[in-house]
């Protein structure tokens, strides 16, 4: 295993690297409501005043390859709860000791990132499982309005930048194709808490890195507030 390594990073240097075209996806159907229930929240965060348990209608949606989660929360006292229980809901599994860098098959490497723009705040998770031939990726995504009000609406967005030797990229069940790098994006949610899963993301060829970058828009009037997430996968350190 090393020894086929160390020959892929002598192949690089050679200039060997052969990246297929950019695919971008796009949704361009209008989501599909699968449930909406009715979820019983404690506040939580620095800055909560309530102790008081209250029910609000998380709506669950099939947009275009992705399921998406939408919380109707007009109090900021619950809205942190609301972000963390759609986090639970993509199987976030929080940090475990795992291995980084080279990995052997069936070996996993966990990241998550948190990012603020104002009153917007956006999370991700994600987690790569190495298989024989391929890295297979999973993971989570939530954004919220945090401030005064609510907001117009937020757009998800999530994106992938692989660097390597012929690699492909395979995003199913809608969205699939082969490249470099590739996208999703959201139809407009109008709440103030939303996220969306990211699952059977499927990188071939020989990848050296994977660059995850996701972000929820947050339109509050005439702003736009884009928290961006950042994780990357380096299988050479």
């Amino acid at each position: 295993m090393y020894e086929e390594n160390v020959k892929k990073c002598i192949a690089l240097a050679m200039g060997a690297v052969m990246l297929m075209p950019v695919t971008a996806f796009a949704a361009e159907d209008e989501p599909t409501l699968i449930s909406t229930q009715e979820v019983a929240l404690s506040p939580s965060g620095a800055n909560t005043r309530s102790a008081e348990t209250k029910e609000f209608t998380l709506s669950t949606y099939e947009d275009n390859g992705r399921t998406v989660y939408s919380f109707d929360v007009e109090d900021e006292e619950y809205r942190q709860a609301a972000m963390e229980y759609i986090n639970e809901l993509t199987g976030d599994p929080g940090p475990t000791p795992q291995t980084r860098g080279i990995l052997q098959p069936g070996e996993s490497e966990y990241h998550n990132d948190t990012q603020y723009d104002g009153d917007a705040m956006s999370y991700a998770w994600k987690r790569n499982t190495a298989g024989q031939t391929d890295n297979n990726f999973e993971g989570g995504q939530s954004s919220l309005w945090s401030g005064s009000g609510n907001c117009d609406y937020i757009v998800l967005n999530q994106g992938i930048s692989v660097s390597g030797i012929a690699v492909s990229i395979s995003w199913p069940p809608s969205v699939s194709g082969s490249g470099s790098s590739a996208s999703w994006q959201s139809q407009p949610v109008y709440d103030n808490v939303a996220g969306a899963s990211f699952n059977g993301l499927v990188v071939g060829g020989t990848a050296f890195s994977c660059t995850f970058s996701e972000n929820g828009d947050v339109y509050v009037g005439s702003r736009i507030y884009r928290p961006t997430t950042t994780i990357k996968f380096s299988y050479f350190s």
